[in-house]
């Protein structure tokens, strides 16, 4: 499955007010309190980390009203590759491997948590032959 752009802020912003609190008022609230700039960048720093796990994700079929789904295995043989590139390139040294393995499961846990917390997030699909176009378009 594909997702559109709008998909994928809905998504990135259900996430990230997920972890602003857990009551979806106060969460929405707290959104609202930050200024642009820094939604954005909040937006950007997830964005950044998600992106491109969700693009190597394999495609599955989604039904109408549900999302896509992915195991935490699947996200993981995806993140894991991404991950290690992503923390070389920032150190420069090729030192992932380097890291305890219980250092780099935990990050490797914390970021399949994140995608699956965006996943959880994406607006469900829907039914292409139920939707319905204005007469003036």
């Amino acid at each position: 499955m594909r997702f559109t752009e709008h998909e994928m802020t809905t998504a990135l912003q259900g996430a990230v007010r997920a972890g602003l609190a857990e009551d979806p008022d106060e969460a929405k609230a707290a959104w609202e309190e930050l200024d642009r700039f820094t939604r954005f960048q909040t937006l950007t720093l997830i964005g950044d980390q998600v992106l491109p796990v969700l693009v190597g994700l394999p495609d599955v079929t989604v039904e109408p009203g549900t999302r896509a789904e992915y195991d935490d295995e699947t996200v993981a043989s995806v993140a894991g590759p991404l991950l290690a590139a992503e923390w070389d390139r920032s150190q420069g040294d090729g030192s992932w491997e380097a890291q305890p393995a219980e250092d780099r499961d935990a990050y490797l846990d914390h970021r399949v948590g994140l995608v699956q917390e965006v996943l959880s997030h994406l607006p469900p699909r829907q039914d292409p032959d139920a939707l319905i176009v204005p007469d003036h378009l």
